[in-house]
């Protein structure tokens, strides 16, 4: 999974300069061979880290973040590695995310309720390879910019798949609390004292980014449910309320995220 992403920013990112940097979350010495060697072949600018052992998501991502820290880069994207880019998807984040006022960016992703996109969404999903499914994707995209009035939506959360942060707001709140382990309601945590510290959250509805859910706790094995529910009581212990209860009485549409 984690060359598709790598082909699809190839191909479809318009950044200069875009520095790629990757933890590998204790991957096979066999996979961390193919991943640096696909990353030298196509002229990338990288840094990779790899752990001893895996480190779950929360803890990947702030160490991600120490680097960042570390190198004084103004503005960073997270990606996980079951993730594919598009068009411009990297211009449309980073001009929302330098507005003084934005902490957090993200974009659409797997809209499957919108009966206009299933078609594609279904050639997306059985397909392997990034450039079998890029025509379908690009095509997916097109579609989105027609359904979505406006570019920009303020809104309380989004998920952590595919997210533009701001290290000014690093500095200011903090990273990732690793409370939450291998993940799950750590970016509910995040937004909410993003919000707090008197930034916005913005979704970018001109801008997708395909995400093959849960693609990790699948492959691992992880008790999904049972994770969730222990996570959300962390959330709820510490913040006093149940972040998806208060989503849904402010009707907010976030399931499209």
């Amino acid at each position: 999974m984690t060359i598709n992403l790598l082909d699809s920013i190839k191909s479809s990112s318009k950044i200069k300069n875009l520095l790629i940097i990757i933890i590998d979350n204790g991957s096979s010495n066999k996979e961390t061979k193919k991943v640096n060697g696909f990353l030298e072949e196509n002229s990338f600018s990288y840094k990779l880290y790899k752990t001893e052992k895996p480190l779950g998501f929360v803890k990947a991502i702030n160490k991600g973040i120490d680097i960042i820290l570390d190198l004084g880069i103004d503005y960073f994207f997270i990606l996980n590695n079951d993730t594919i880019v598009t068009s411009y998807w990297d211009i449309k984040l980073l001009k929302t995310l330098k507005k003084k006022s934005v902490g957090i960016v993200g974009p659409m992703s797997s809209p499957e309720y919108w009966p206009s996109l299933q078609k594609a969404q279904k050639m997306i999903n059985s397909k392997i390879e990034y450039f079998q499914i890029k025509d379908s994707l690009e095509s997916f995209v097109s579609q989105l910019k027609e359904e979505s009035n406006k570019s920009e939506k303020n809104t309380d959360f989004l998920e952590f798949f595919c997210v533009g942060i701001k290290t000014s707001l690093i500095k200011k709140i903090g990273k990732l609390d690793e409370a939450y382990n291998i993940g799950l309601f750590d970016d509910n945590d995040y937004c909410y004292r993003t919000i707090k510290a008197g930034y916005k959250i913005i979704l970018r509805q001109d801008a997708y980014v395909h995400h093959y859910h849960r693609s990790t706790f699948t492959k691992n094995k992880f008790d999904y449910p049972k994770l969730l529910e222990e996570n959300r009581q962390i959330f709820v212990k510490k913040h006093g309320f149940d972040a998806w209860i208060n989503r849904k009485e402010k009707n907010h549409n976030l399931n499209i995220i």
